[in-house]
Parts: C-alpha cells; sequence; structure tokens
C-alpha cells in the first residue's frame, strides 16, 4: 500500500494488516494531514501496541531514505530494537542494546559503562550490540572505563558527518567493535 501523502511504500508487519500498518505510518508521521480531514481522522485512529520507543519498524521506502542509520538487517519487516536512545546532549548511554543516535546541537560527549561479563541468563551482558549512530555532523565521541574497546582502546570519535556510526557486541566484559563508519578507536 502507499501513503497518499508521501508515497511511502507500507508493507503488512508480523500482527499488522496493511491497512493498520499503513494507519500507524499515517498517524506518526502525517497528523496535522490527518487532523484535517474527519474522514481519515475516524479511519486512521486506533491503538498499537506501544514500542519503548518511536521506531520506524516498517518497510517503507519514503522519498527522503529514512532508516535511521541501521544496518539492512534491521530494516527488515517485524525488527523493532529493544531499546532506542537519543542523545541531544553530553551524558552517559544509559542502555546496553539496541541503538543509540547522536543528535545535539554540538559535539555530544557520551560515556559508556563496561558491559559485564557472562551470559545474559545469569545476568550478563554477553551477546548484547549497541549500535551507535551520529545523526548531526559533529565530532561526537563515546568514552568507556580504561580497555574496555577491543581490550585496548577506550573512546570512539565519530567524524564530523550524518550517519557515521559503529556496532559495540558485549563480550567476556568488554565492548567488541564492529562495522566502523567513519569512527576511530583510541586509548585516552
Amino acid at each position: 500500500m502507499k501513503c497518499k501523502f508521501c508515497g511511502a511504500d507500507i508493507r503488512a508487519r508480523k500482527g499488522f494488516r496493511s491497512q493498520e500498518a499503513l494507519n500507524w505510518h499515517m498517524n506518526e508521521e502525517h497528523p496535522s494531514k490527518i487532523a484535517a480531514q474527519p474522514a481519515l481522522k475516524a479511519k486512521a485512529n486506533f491503538s498499537v501496541k506501544p514500542l519503548k520507543a518511536r521506531v520506524d519498524f516498517l518497510v517503507a521506502k519514503t522519498k527522503r531514505g529514512d532508516n535511521m542509520g541501521l544496518p539492512q538487517e534491521m530494516q527488515q519487516v517485524g525488527y523493532a530494537p529493544a531499546d532506542v536512545q537519543v542523545l541531544t546532549a553530553s551524558g552517559a548511554i544509559t542502555i546496553k542494546n539496541g541503538v543509540v543516535l547522536l543528535n545535539g546541537s554540538g559535539v555530544v560527549a557520551a560515556t559508556l559503562a563496561a558491559p559485564v561479563s557472562g551470559l545474559q541468563s545469569a545476568g550478563g551482558d554477553d551477546g548484547k550490540l549497541l549500535r551507535i549512530v551520529a545523526q548531526t555532523a559533529h565530532a561526537h565521541t563515546v568514552t568507556t572505563p580504561a580497555d574496555k574497546i577491543n581490550g585496548g582502546d577506550d573512546t570512539a570519535t565519530f567524524a564530523a558527518a550524518v550517519g557515521n556510526a559503529c556496532d559495540l557486541l558485549a563480550a567476556g566484559g568488554v565492548w567488541l567493535a564492529t562495522n566502523l563508519t567513519g569512527v576511530t578507536l583510541s586509548e585516552v
């Protein structure tokens, strides 16, 4: 189905029929246009199970190509990350699994705690994946305790470009950095 306002291609998602997915998209992306048309407002007004954060979990290829910087496998129908945190100012990253969006009007200097060694079933963090994405073109930094990135680094510095990103996989009490795009690791 196509959105009549932006032309986005909306597909069914597990648990949602195509029309429900389209209604959800219209509520989220075009609330003012829906409010101006009472027939659409009544049709599009329905509840969706709440998510921990607003995540575009539909396959929607919009004109602006917005995919929040997520990797291809996360853009598939039915994917919703465990958590999403948006940092608009310097501060702590409070999640260890999901997506962090660095979206400050200036440089965001974020701190990230070391993961707990051990299986998740035993209270550890091993296997958790954190994707950190720059949404603004600033030299953002993410700092961990000493040697907690790849066992020898503690700072990830993002080049000043939108879309720069890195994946951090928790394993054995350290973050293993993979898929670095415009990100440099260092020991500070």
